[in-house]
């Protein structure tokens, strides 16, 4: 469920009302994000990986916001998005360019496929 915030004051009362097994994330600063706690990007791609046998290292994860940071954190490149919040690029590897300017597909051609 996605929800408007407009103040911390709102996310703190809705948390309230959350059973254990679910949990509220802001993303871009003003959406919440209201999900089970299971359902995060980083159980996707650990789900993926135990399917197709690929290791953690062997990934790359591009993320621009909290519900990213884990992934970046765990994948074995993370790759925050120029125009990201601050605390995912402080944990990632490398920072690409924007959402907006292609950034995802200029790293990948710069640092994969030139190599190919």
């Amino acid at each position: 469920m996605i929800v408007a915030l407009e103040t911390v004051e709102e996310l703190n009362e809705i948390k309230k009302y959350l059973p254990k097994e679910i949990y509220l994330e802001i993303s871009d600063g003003r959406v919440g994000l209201i999900m089970n706690k299971g359902a995060t990007k980083w159980n996707g791609i650990k789900e993926l990986l135990k399917q197709y046998k690929i290791k953690s290292e062997e990934t790359i994860a591009f993320g621009d916001d909290n519900n990213d940071i884990e992934m970046i954190e765990k994948c074995g490149i993370g790759i925050a998005m120029e125009n990201g919040i601050d605390e995912i690029k402080n944990k990632a590897k490398y920072i690409c360019g924007e959402n907006e300017n292609d950034g995802i597909a200029n790293w990948i051609e710069e640092n994969i496929l030139e190599n190919v």
